[in-house]
């Protein structure tokens, strides 16, 4: 039994989809599907069982052993923490959980300065991709990761807004508007709407625009990811409303969004009852410094 394994068990068990956890941990489904098969057959019982479609579920055996790996990693992390503060008092791990779409701009900006301002402190930083809303909650208070980075609001968690995000219309490029500069809602009334994760932060935004416009929407489909998402688009399926996340432009366009809560806030995000460590204190205070400097809040 080796600690990717367990790694592996843990984060399909959250998600529940293999590729999707495959994602999270940037590895291969395949890789994770090889783990978890040796891991099962070293315990002599089957952890997970397929559902309909791609849903995934613990068996009884799966339920039993998740505490257990749950315990394994904290362990892991407290004592690597250890090693790090006998070696350094200012020594130690911060870890933090930001969405996808913040992963192009927002946190590369902030972490590749504080590695030149921070070059002679040994601070390391490790982070985990986020997909959904609720993995942020869990991640903080199940002391899995200590920041987190994201436009959404939790109510067990502080929150800090430090800068701003805008959304944008992609629309294929074939289309007959592709080519304005900014488009309003109802110009769009009659086309497809393509979602991403029904009940998240931004969809529940989305249908605050459309409420507030008076429309209704017409919604295409929801999906899981963004990759998907933005395929169906380049494949004329729909528009979306989305985050400025790179795309293929020669398939693409992307247009202003002119709607009044077009704009949202990103925000850091702690678990404010437990006490940080000087190191985890140290990053949030940079971020926060590092985005009162930036020549634009939005990203």
């Amino acid at each position: 039994m080796t600690l990717q394994q367990i790694i592996f068990f843990k984060e399909i068990a959250h998600v529940k989809n293999f590729t999707l956890a495959a994602q999270n941990v940037f590895n291969s489904q395949s890789n994770l599907s090889y783990s978890i098969q040796a891991l099962e057959r070293e315990l002599g019982a089957p952890l997970f069982v397929r559902q309909s479609g791609k849903l995934i579920e613990l068996t009884k055996y799966g339920q039993a052993f998740l505490p257990y790996a749950k315990k394994i990693i904290e362990e892991i992390k407290e004592a690597e923490q250890t090693i790090a503060k006998m070696r350094n008092p200012n020594t130690g791990l911060v870890t933090i959980t930001y969405s996808y779409v913040n992963g192009f701009s927002l946190v590369p900006k902030i972490f590749n300065q504080f590695y030149i301002d921070n070059s002679s402190q040994e601070i390391v930083v490790q982070f985990q991709i986020n997909h959904l809303t609720q993995r942020y909650v869990d991640s903080i208070l199940s002391n899995d990761a200590d920041l987190a980075i994201g436009c959404s609001s939790y109510e067990r968690l502080e929150a800090l807004p430090i800068a701003k995000q805008k959304l944008v219309i992609f629309l294929p490029k074939r289309h007959p508007l592709a080519n304005n500069e900014k488009l309003t809602l109802y110009d769009l009334k009659d086309e497809q709407l393509i979602c991403y994760c029904q009940g998240s932060s931004l969809d529940n935004l989305i249908i605050k625009m459309y409420k507030e416009s008076k429309l209704k929407m017409n919604v295409y489909g929801y999906f899981l990811d963004w990759f998907s998402q933005v395929s169906h688009v380049s494949l004329g399926r729909g528009f979306a409303i989305v985050p400025n996340i790179p795309v293929d432009k020669d398939m693409i366009s992307v247009l202003e969004l002119d709607h009044p809560l077009s704009t949202r806030d990103i925000c850091l995000f702690w678990n404010a009852s437990r006490k940080m460590t000087e190191p985890v204190e140290y990053v949030k205070n940079y971020c926060i410094e590092f985005c009162k400097k930036m020549e634009s809040p939005f990203t």
